[in-house]
């Protein structure tokens, strides 16, 4: 499946960094860290991780870190593949770019990190290094945006697939090709940390 154009994320009077350009450098020049300024001047830290020492294949391992892009600890885009010998290639984003602001309800968003995009570079990047995606992972907590939508479409009556489908995940795993909802299960389910995970697949063709 062909999947939209990213630009990633040079969006009109947006500020940002290539972050496509980045992995395919990283990859090729086997950078595994370093530090981004962006065009508004914060500064990144990155890491690409899921290399053999020698060469340029990539794990297999049970789990990577495949790629992670923070900022002071609190702004961050994060995505972990996690693959083993049977071919399992589930990948999982962990996404915080948009912070509360402590005066006010109003949401403050990071001007360098767009998280759409960034799901959509990074499937691209692993369809190109012909790494297999089996389904996209959602691990979503009690506080976490993802769980509030969903608990709220429940309480008005739609049904659990239709509350999942409303998420902002969810959304964004469609746009990219992963938009069929393929199981999910409660974690520690009355416990404060408890959270609700998902998978989504590309539909079969």
């Amino acid at each position: 499946m062909a999947h939209p154009e990213a630009k990633y994320p040079f969006i009109t009077s947006t500020n940002g960094f290539d972050l496509e350009l980045l992995l395919n450098t990283s990859r090729r020049d086997k950078i595994r860290t370093s530090i981004i300024t962006t065009e508004s001047g914060r500064q990144l830290t990155y890491s690409l991780g899921g290399y053999q020492e020698e060469g340029t294949q990539f794990y297999t391992i049970d789990f990577a870190d495949l790629i992670a892009i923070n900022e002071a600890q609190r702004y961050r885009m994060r995505a972990s593949y996690f693959h083993n010998s049977q071919g399992l290639g589930i990948v999982e984003f962990d996404i915080l770019t948009r912070i509360i602001d402590l005066e006010g309800d109003t949401n403050i968003p990071h001007p360098d990190m767009f998280a759409s995009q960034f799901i959509g570079s990074v499937i691209s990047f692993l369809d190109q290094e012909e790494m297999h995606i089996s389904a996209l992972r959602g691990k979503w907590y009690n506080w976490s945006l993802n769980r509030i939508q969903m608990t709220k479409c429940l309480k008005t009556g739609n049904t659990l697939d239709e509350a999942i489908a409303a998420t902002w995940s969810s959304q964004a795993f469609c746009r990219w090709g992963f938009s069929q909802i393929v199981g999910y299960n409660y974690e520690n389910e009355q416990e404060r940390n408890s959270y609700f995970e998902v998978y989504f697949k590309r539909p079969a063709i």
